[in-house]
């Protein structure tokens, strides 16, 4: 609807000599209401569009005509999983790798190129390829967070007690991963010894949040490399016909980069907050309390809820000494 005057006469000619002269003459004359909003055009009729427009867009306009149908077509996989502190590094990186493995096994329904068959040509196929890699490069960046986000987890449910299992969202662009990490569970004499011992008590002078360790280089993706290598390995035409938007996709990624790095600050500092709370309620209190958060970060969002129920505690000191009666009375 944004076609300049010259490219859309070309069009309706081309879908006169295609689908007949009185197809053309209706899309000409139902041209300014399909504009306007005020009539919608038939779906046979769009379908003949679809086959012809693309001819008429420039190079720009047919890469963000592939992206849309890639992203309408794309399947985004949700996978689950429940870990601990100890195996999630095992366990989160097969799953990872499937959701990449997705993005790279996907093509477009072979309806869809029997609607459009110009989806077929060589330079329809680069720019799927670019995409991808961007596809790509976001997920890197994304995952770089990881091992930072995590260690933040663990420390929570090392140090603060009372503790829930931590829920943590990984998004990427070709799916997502919910994982939950909580303790091994523990024994009763484990229970025992936390119920009457009172369990750990965080240190004032502990770090509430693990920092990098002197020396220690947390690597992060540079923005546009991955695209840069996808480029490297089009033909110099397709290279020349791409350029202004590869340069514009460099632009998205350094943004989506600087965008990551705010959200992991943020959330750094508010998960402390939320740790320095929970443990000073549990310094100060003998009384039930609650602590929900929900953080975003750089690779999704992580979920933690502190909450102390003395409900519980009682329960468990019933069941303890209704043990120790028993045992008595046996004797």
């Amino acid at each position: 609807m944004s076609l300049p005057s010259y490219s859309l006469e070309a069009m309706l000619r081309r879908y006169g000599e295609k689908f007949g002269r009185e197809k053309e003459q209706y899309a000409r004359k139902a041209y300014p209401d399909w504009k306007r909003g005020r009539i919608q055009p038939a779906g046979k009729t769009i379908e003949k569009l679809i086959e012809l427009l693309p001819h008429f867009l420039n190079e720009t306009q047919r890469y963000d005509l592939v992206r849309k149908l890639r992203a309408h077509h794309l399947k985004r996989k949700d996978l689950h999983l429940s870990t601990t502190p100890e195996n999630w590094r095992d366990e989160l990186k097969p799953l990872v790798q499937q959701l990449v493995e997705h993005g790279r096994q996907f093509d477009l329904p072979k309806v869809v190129y029997e609607k459009a068959t110009w989806l077929a040509d060589g330079d329809v196929a680069a720019a799927q390829r670019l995409l991808l890699a961007i596809d790509e490069e976001e997920a890197r960046l994304r995952l770089s967070y990881l091992e930072a986000e995590f260690k933040r987890i663990v420390f929570l449910l090392e140090n603060v007690k009372n503790t829930e299992p931590v829920r943590h969202r990984i998004e990427l662009p070709q799916g997502s991963v919910s994982v939950t990490i909580g303790r091994k569970p523990k024994t009763l004499v484990g229970k025992l010894s936390v119920l009457f011992g009172g369990g750990r008590t965080m240190d004032t002078n502990d770090k509430l949040v693990p920092r990098a360790q002197p020396g220690e280089v947390i690597k992060r993706p540079v923005p546009g490399s991955t695209l840069d290598t996808a480029l490297e390995k089009l033909t110099p035409e397709q290279q020349k016909k791409l350029a202004d938007k590869v340069a514009d996709e460099k632009v998205n990624l350094g943004v989506s980069a600087e965008k990551a790095d705010q959200r992991h600050y943020d959330s750094t500092r508010d998960m402390a907050r939320a740790i320095q709370a929970a443990d000073a309620v549990e310094r100060t209190t003998k009384g039930d309390y609650e602590v929900k958060g929900t953080f975003d970060t750089a690779s999704g969002r992580t979920d933690i809820h502190i909450k102390k129920n003395n409900n519980t505690v009682i329960i468990v000191v019933a069941i303890v000494v209704g043990i120790i009666i028993f045992v008595l009375l046996r004797r």
